[in-house]
């Protein structure tokens, strides 16, 4: 009898678990949590977001230059848009994976710093992104734009650690 029981609850128990949700769908209702249930070591973390420095920096160096480029006539603005569209998805995708990962304790600043950093970057490629669809945009103010993207750039730049 005791044995029936047993083998009824554990059979209870993983129809439940199956008729669940997966483990991305919850994380995804709760932002808060990460993708693990530890933390990162110092020397994995810092590798991550190494990773995550580099795609960031190319794509907003890689606009730097472009802008100028539109301004002067030697890039179509359709051709800027759409390729500041795809960064902008790029960086929305690696913010989420930030916002994910679970930091050593000594770099959860660090991960603060680059939540902000990723978001001033997107947010910046939309203005950008919304200034070239006017179809009109000055030398003077390619370089402002230009100017305040480098400036994002040196702040993930500045995310670049060695543990």
């Amino acid at each position: 009898m005791k044995k029936k029981l047993i083998m009824s609850l554990v059979a209870l128990a993983a129809c439940l678990s199956a008729c669940g949700s997966s483990g991305k769908e919850a994380i995804q209702k709760e932002p808060s949590s990460y993708y693990t249930q530890t933390n990162l070591s110092a020397l994995e973390y810092s590798m991550y977001i190494a990773n995550k420095i580099s795609v960031a920096t190319g794509q907003l160096n890689t606009h730097m230059a472009k802008i100028k480029n539109v301004a002067d006539g030697s890039c179509s603005y359709e051709d800027e848009i759409s390729a500041i569209d795809s960064s902008i998805e790029t960086l929305k995708e690696d913010k989420v994976d930030l916002s994910y990962v679970y930091p050593p304790d000594s770099y959860s600043r660090t991960r603060e710093d680059a939540l902000t950093y990723w978001q001033d970057a997107i947010d910046k490629l939309q203005e950008v992104s919304d200034e070239l669809s006017d179809n009109d945009i000055t030398s003077d103010r390619a370089i402002e734009l230009s100017s305040g993207l480098s400036d994002i750039y040196t702040s993930i730049q500045s995310l670049n650690f060695v543990v």
